[in-house]
C-alpha cells in the first residue's frame, strides 16, 4: 500500500503557474502573429499553444515531485535550472520568429559553426568583446536566475500547500494528447497546407499530432549540378575572344536597400541617376540574404549553388571577374564589410583573393562608424580612378545595414530618431525607418560627390556604372523586421541601376532584371557579344531574349537554401526542396504559395494554369523524369 503523501503530489503553484501562464501567453502572440485573417487557424494553433503548454507543466511538475521525494537534490535542483532554460528558449523563440520568421533552434544551428556565428555578431556592428561578455554572463547566470526563482516563488506554497492526487493527473496528462490527436484529425481539412506549415513553426514542440501533407509538384525533379571548376578553368583556358573595347567599370553594392525608398527626398542622387540612365519596371535580388546575393551577382548562376562550391573550397573565384582579368582588366576592391562572411573572399575574388590587383579595406571597427568607412571607401575610389580604362572597381557599402549609421552630429533629415542597439525595445516602427533613412540619405551624399568627382575628371560619360542592393529590408509590412525572414516584395524588390557608357546601345525589354544579369550585361557590352551563355545562368539586357523568370532564394545561414520562389515578372510560386539535407537528390517540390508581386495570395494556389505557367522555369532549373503534374 502506497502512503498518502506517496499518493499526492505538492505543487510550487507560483512558479509552474508563471511557467504555464507566460507560455500561453507567448504562444498566443506566436499564433496571431503568424495567423492573420484566419480565424479557423487561430482557434486550432490557440488549442495547441494551451494543450501543449499545459501537457509539459504537468509533466516538469510529476519530475520533480519524483526528484524531490527521492532526496536527490543535485538533479532535481539540475531539473529546475532546465525548466527556467526552456522557458527563456520559448520567449527567445518567440522574439526571433516576430522579427525573423526564424526559430531558436535554426539559431542554435548557425552558432554551431564557429566562424559563422563570428561573423553574424560582427553584422551587429558592436564589440565581439561586448557579445562574448553579454554571452558568458547568460551562462553563468540563467542556472541561478532558476534556482532563485524557483526558492522565491516556493515562499508561498510552502506555507500554503497544494495537494493534487498523483492518479488525476496521470488521467489528465494522458487526456490531453488524446484530445489532441482526435482535434486535429477532425481539423485536418479545414486549414490550407500553407496556413499550417506557415504557423506549425510557432509552437515550441514544432509539430502538431496528425500529419499534414503538403501540396507537391509531383514528378521527381533532380535539381541540375553546377559546371565543374576544372571544366570551367579549361573553358577559360580556350576563351580567346576579344574584347571591342576596356571602359571603366565601377560596382557599388550596398548593403539593405530596397527600391521604394529610392525617392527624390530620401535618395536625391541615386534617384537622378536611376532617370537618367538604365533602370527596369521591376528589379529583383537572388536572395534575401547578403552573402546568396553577393554569390548571385558575382558567379552570375543561381544562389543555391553557393554551399557546394564552397564545400568543393572552390578556388578559382568569380568566373566574370576571370573573363575580365584575362582580358587585361585591373580589378580594385574596395570594401567596408568584412568579406570572410560564409568564406565569401575566395569564394568571390580566388584563393588568397588573386583576381583582385590592390585591396582596400576600410572595416568599420569601434570607434569607427560603418558610415565613416564608408566614406573613406568611396573617396579612395574617387582619387584612385585616374584612367579612362582598364579598371574594374568593386566597392561594398554597409551604413545601411542595421543599425543604420549615419553622422548624428550634423542633425537629422528624417525626425525623430533614437540611437539604435541590438536590444532597442521603445522604437516605433517610423522611428527605426527614419534612421534608415538618413542612413540612405547619407550613402546618397557620397554618390553626389563621386559623380561629381569622375565628372571633373571627364571619367564619367565613358564609365559603365552598376549600383546594386545585396536585398531589401522589411519593416512590419508583413510582420517581420529587417531582412532574410521570407520572400517578400520589401526584401526582395532592390535597386540596380545601370549606365553603360552614354547608354547608346539599345535594350530592348525592360521589365525585370536581377543580380544575375549584372555581369552577363557587363561582359555582353565589353565583348560586344554575350560570352559563356551556357555557363552565366544570368540574361543579359542587349539580348533579344532574355529567361523570362527570377530565381530567389531565402536566407537559411550556413546552410544550402532550401526555400526559393520563381518570379515571372507578375506572379511568384514559392517552393521548398523536399529533401532540405540535400537539394542535389531527386524529390518532390513542396508548394508553400502563390502571391503576386505585391504579395498578395492568389487563390486556389493549387489550379493547373497558374502552376503550369512556372513549367518552363523548372524545366530549366531541373532535370524531370515525366510530364509536370500537381498531386
Amino acid at each position: 500500500m502506497l502512503s498518502e503523501a506517496m499518493k499526492k503530489i505538492s505543487i510550487n503553484y507560483v512558479y509552474f503557474g508563471f511557467y504555464l501562464l507566460f507560455t500561453i501567453l507567448i504562444g498566443f502572440g506566436n499564433v496571431f502573429f503568424l495567423s492573420k485573417n484566419d480565424s479557423y487557424s487561430n482557434r486550432f494553433f490557440c488549442l495547441y499553444q494551451v494543450a501543449q503548454p499545459l501537457l509539459e507543466t504537468l509533466v516538469f511538475i510529476m519530475i520533480a515531485d519524483f526528484l524531490n521525494k527521492r532526496k536527490a537534490k543535485f538533479i532535481f535542483w539540475s531539473f529546475i535550472s532546465a525548466t527556467f532554460l526552456i522557458f527563456l528558449f520559448r520567449l527567445f523563440d518567440f522574439i526571433l520568429l516576430k522579427f525573423m520568421d526564424f526559430t531558436i533552434w535554426q539559431g542554435l544551428g548557425i552558432a554551431t559553426d564557429i566562424g559563422t556565428f563570428i561573423e553574424v555578431l560582427n553584422a551587429t556592428h558592436v564589440p565581439l568583446i561586448i557579445w562574448f561578455l553579454f554571452i558568458g554572463s547568460l551562462v553563468i547566470s540563467i542556472p541561478t536566475l532558476g534556482l532563485f526563482f524557483y526558492k522565491i516563488a516556493n515562499r508561498v506554497p510552502s506555507r500554503k500547500k497544494l495537494y493534487v492526487s498523483k492518479a488525476y493527473l496521470w488521467i489528465f496528462t494522458l487526456f490531453i494528447p488524446l484530445s489532441l490527436a482526435i482535434f486535429d484529425l477532425k481539423a485536418f481539412n479545414n486549414i490550407t497546407c500553407e496556413k499550417y506549415f506557415s504557423c506549425k513553426h510557432s509552437l515550441f514542440w514544432k509539430n502538431t499530432f496528425a500529419y499534414h501533407k503538403p501540396k507537391t509538384i509531383s514528378a521527381r525533379l533532380t535539381l541540375k549540378n553546377p559546371v565543374s571548376e576544372k571544366e570551367l578553368t579549361l573553358q577559360l583556358q580556350n576563351f580567346n575572344e576579344k574584347p571591342l573595347h576596356k571602359p571603366n567599370i565601377f560596382l557599388f553594392i550596398i548593403e539593405s536597400l530596397r527600391e521604394d525608398f529610392m525617392t527624390g527626398d530620401v535618395a536625391p542622387n541615386l534617384y537622378q541617376f536611376k532617370t537618367e540612365n538604365i533602370h527596369f519596371d521591376l528589379s529583383l535580388a537572388n536572395a534575401n540574404g547578403t552573402h546568396l546575393s553577393w554569390f548571385a551577382i558575382f558567379h552570375s548562376n543561381f544562389p543555391y549553388y553557393w554551399k557546394i562550391l564552397k564545400d568543393q573550397k572552390w578556388k578559382m573565384g568569380s568566373l566574370p571577374l576571370n573573363i575580365l582579368k584575362k582580358s587585361g582588366y585591373k580589378i580594385h576592391l574596395f570594401t567596408t564589410p568584412e568579406l570572410e562572411y560564409y568564406h565569401m573572399d575566395e569564394l568571390l575574388f580566388g584563393k588568397e583573393k588573386f583576381l583582385i590587383d590592390s585591396y582596400h579595406p576600410f572595416f568599420h571597427v569601434p570607434p569607427i562608424e560603418p558610415y565613416d568607412a564608408d566614406a573613406s571607401a568611396v573617396r579612395a575610389v574617387k582619387e584612385l580612378s585616374n584612367e579612362k580604362e582598364g579598371h574594374v572597381f568593386i566597392t561594398f557599402l554597409d551604413a545601411t545595414h542595421f543599425l543604420y549609421s549615419w553622422p548624428k552630429n550634423r542633425g537629422a533629415k528624417f525626425n525623430p530618431t533614437i540611437e539604435l542597439t541590438p536590444i532597442t525595445k521603445s522604437a516605433n516602427i517610423e522611428v527605426i525607418k527614419n534612421s534608415y533613412k538618413n542612413a540612405v540619405y547619407y550613402i546618397d551624399e557620397l554618390f553626389g560627390e563621386f559623380f561629381k568627382g569622375l565628372k571633373e575628371k571627364n571619367l564619367y560619360d565613358d564609365a559603365v556604372i552598376v549600383i546594386a542592393s545585396d536585398h531589401g529590408e522589411e519593416f512590419l509590412e508583413e510582420g517581420f523586421l529587417f531582412h532574410g525572414s521570407h520572400l517578400s516584395s520589401m526584401q526582395t524588390q532592390i535597386p540596380i541601376y545601370y549606365k553603360f557608357g552614354l547608354n547608346e546601345r539599345k535594350v530592348l525589354d525592360k521589365s525585370f532584371t536581377c543580380h544575375m544579369d549584372i555581369f552577363h550585361s557587363i561582359l555582353d557590352y565589353v565583348f560586344g557579344k554575350e560570352v559563356f551563355a551556357e555557363v552565366l545562368q544570368g540574361s543579359s539586357m542587349f539580348a533579344k531574349r532574355k529567361w523570362p523568370f527570377v530565381v530567389s532564394t531565402r536566407y537559411n545561414a550556413h546552410k544550402t537554401p532550401t526555400e526559393f520562389c520563381i518570379h515571372n515578372g507578375k506572379d511568384k510560386l514559392i517552393l521548398n526542396f523536399e529533401n532540405e539535407d540535400n537539394i542535389f537528390k531527386p524529390q518532390m517540390l513542396k508548394v508553400k504559395s502563390l502571391k503576386n508581386k505585391n504579395d498578395e495570395d492568389i487563390n486556389p494556389v493549387f489550379e493547373s494554369e497558374p502552376i503550369d505557367s512556372f513549367s518552363e522555369a523548372l524545366k530549366h532549373l531541373f532535370i524531370w523524369p515525366k510530364p509536370l503534374n500537381k498531386q
